[in-house]
């Protein structure tokens, strides 16, 4: 973790909804409804492979968006506004992160070697009908083919910055479509369990598993389970569950720590009681259902 750095970021987001010091992440915020899990480093292009795999497990395990927040790629700064990529998974600066969390749009995405926005197709098609425009007078305006609108308006097609700039001038930014953080598949590396009862617990729940982090998350996403190395880890885990709100569950501990006592973390000392609570959970939010 580059420790200056995450302090950086932190004193430009503020400590509203957030946790550090995760093991697969050194930051998790929830901001305006949305959840981030964030990877700090000043230049993006020093963190592996495995490590971003790492975070996107742990972003798709608690319903987060995964982030690599960065000054520069390479020898390339970071603008503000705009979504880079690393091993398919976005990258910001801390600038553009602050925006995303006050729940500002960003529109601008670098892919690959260019800066592409995305266009609303229907919006488009609606409002230059509207005005009356043909594809070609649009064509003409925009300095494109009058095929790249068609394309446009069927949504096969991203536009340059120039040309959405000209769109807005136009029709204004309805026109526009910000970035879609789920076009980004994210590399997650396959990960082994680190011990029996973690690969009991995988075995049994056939939920989604965080390597390094020993956090596992069932697959309709209805609790937590951790297989945590100490109290840190698990007061750390406990936090995290109170924020993706979900029931946590510490398995393999015999007691917790007094100042989780009381919290939403329950102890299972083994696999079996974990089930047996689970289903007795499962069982009891069907009766408050039908109730």
């Amino acid at each position: 973790m580059n420790r200056k750095f995450v302090k950086d970021v932190l004193s430009l987001i503020g400590d509203k909804g957030v946790l550090i010091n995760g093991k697969a992440s050194d930051i998790v915020v929830k901001r305006e409804g949305r959840i981030f899990a964030v990877i700090a480093e000043r230049n993006a292009s020093r963190i592996k492979r495995g490590k971003v795999g790492v975070l996107n497990a742990l972003a798709k395990a608690i319903d987060a968006i995964p982030l690599i927040v960065s000054e520069k790629m390479g020898s390339e700064k970071l603008l503000e506004d705009v979504i880079y990529e690393r091993f398919d998974t976005p990258v910001a600066s801390p600038e553009t992160l602050n925006k995303l969390l006050s729940g500002d749009k960003i529109y601008i995405r670098k892919h690959k070697s260019a800066f592409v926005v995305s266009v609303n197709p229907k919006e488009l098609k609606r409002k230059r009908v509207e005005s009356g425009m043909s594809l070609g007078a649009l064509a003409d305006y925009l300095g494109v083919s009058k095929k790249s609108v068609y394309d446009y308006e069927r949504g096969e097609s991203k536009v340059s910055v120039d040309v959405a700039v000209k769109l807005v001038e136009l029709f204004g930014e309805e026109v526009l479509e910000e970035v879609n953080f789920n076009e980004f598949e994210g590399v997650i590396e396959p990960c082994e369990p680190h011990s029996p009862i973690e690969a009991k617990l995988l075995d049994r729940t056939e939920g989604v598993h965080v390597p390094k982090g020993n956090v596992h998350v069932g697959k309709e996403r209805e609790f937590v389970a951790v297989v945590p190395h100490g109290d840190e880890e698990l007061q750390w885990f406990g936090e995290a569950s109170k924020m993706i709100d979900k029931k946590a569950f510490a398995v393999g501990f015999e007691d917790l720590p007094k100042d989780l006592e009381g919290g939403n973390v329950e102890i299972a000392r083994d696999i079996e009681e974990f089930v047996r609570l689970l289903r007795e959970g499962k069982e009891r939010d069907g009766r408050q259902r039908s109730a």
